[in-house]
């Protein structure tokens, strides 16, 4: 199996069946791709962004760094789909957001095992940043 064929059997297995390519300029109905048969557009990934810096404020003290980072990158991940130029985000933000990411599907969680599987995607998610961010991205 090459590795096309591996990246569409992981995307299969999650449920995304098409990415498109990114367009110089942003609309809000462009269709960023389909998971579940559900067409994700850029409105739908700004909501989302939105939605999930309420939850952080509504839970976490956003006095603490990790917090800020994450919702700093949150705030750069909105002005990209609205075309504006962010600043990058450092290494050490990347993880944050995994680690408070972690902490909400934990509030979700209604089992150890879950809570178990969460703490293996972080630490996967982890490595993956590890692995292929060098100081700063995006």
């Amino acid at each position: 199996m090459n590795s096309d064929e591996r990246m569409e059997e992981v995307l299969n297995k999650s449920g995304i069946q098409q990415i498109r390519k990114m367009p110089k300029f942003l609309t809000s109905t462009f269709v960023l791709g389909v998971v579940n048969g559900w067409e994700i557009t850029v409105a739908d990934m700004i909501q989302a962004i939105i939605n999930a810096i309420r939850i952080i404020k509504a839970n976490f003290d956003v006095n603490q760094e990790k917090y800020a980072e994450t919702i700093k990158f949150l705030k750069a991940c909105k002005a990209f789909y609205e075309n504006k130029h962010p600043n990058q985000v450092q290494k050490k933000a990347l993880h944050y957001v995994v680690d408070v990411f972690h902490e909400i599907e934990d509030m979700r969680a209604v089992s150890d095992e879950q809570k178990k599987e969460n703490e293996k995607i972080s630490l996967a998610l982890d490595l993956l940043i590890d692995i292929n961010v060098k100081e700063y991205c995006c």
